[in-house]
């Protein structure tokens, strides 16, 4: 039962955070209305970016956030946007008008507020780069994208953007020296 439990554990990807590990987590996508896992090919690295269909700072993101999302995708790193919001204007339902009418992919709902919990996250739009190593998703980079969230010109410090480069090269996460601005998920 043991060696079942191994080759099981190996043929999966698996999402260790805080020491709590997530096997196959799966999320139910706003935009093709099926549940996927959050991570799907195998990448080099996963970026999920906690967000709302409400919140301003989000919409400063939104082109930002494509821009790595492209920027990256050959490279092997996949983009996830998440909605952990469960009031309001935040339903499944609204999260499909709005990841429709701004072209998102992978917008999945996080309802019951598992994976925002597993990650700590607190505010939208908020960043997690995991680096995969075997398999093993563990925890890269926390923080903010960048060091301005309303003027996207007079940005000077990309700190997502960094720290992709950093896990593609093989070097160390750097921290941000700006906290995260958005809205406080509820």
């Amino acid at each position: 039962m043991k060696k079942l439990f191994i080759i099981v554990a190996l043929m999966s990807f698996s999402l260790i955070v805080n020491g709590q590990i997530l096997l196959n987590f799966e999320l139910p996508d706003a935009i093709s209305n099926n549940t996927i896992p959050v991570v799907k090919n195998n990448p080099k690295g996963v970026v999920i970016v906690f967000m709302s269909n409400k919140c301003p700072f989000t919409a400063y993101y939104i082109d930002r956030l494509k821009a790595i999302q492209k920027q990256y995708i050959d490279k092997g790193i996949e983009v996830v946007y998440v909605n952990s919001f469960y009031i309001g204007d935040e339903t499944v339902e609204e999260m499909t008008v709005f990841g429709k009418g701004h072209d998102l992919s992978n917008y999945l709902a996080d309802k019951d507020s598992k994976l925002k919990k597993t990650l700590g996250a607190r505010k939208t739009p908020e960043a997690f780069l995991l680096k995969n190593k075997g398999g093993t998703f563990t925890q890269f980079y926390k923080g903010p994208i960048d060091n301005n969230a309303q003027v996207a010109s007079d940005v000077k410090f990309h700190y997502l953007k960094n720290n992709i480069d950093n896990l593609l090269e093989g070097k160390s996460a750097t921290k941000s020296t700006s906290p995260v601005m958005g809205c406080v998920i509820k």
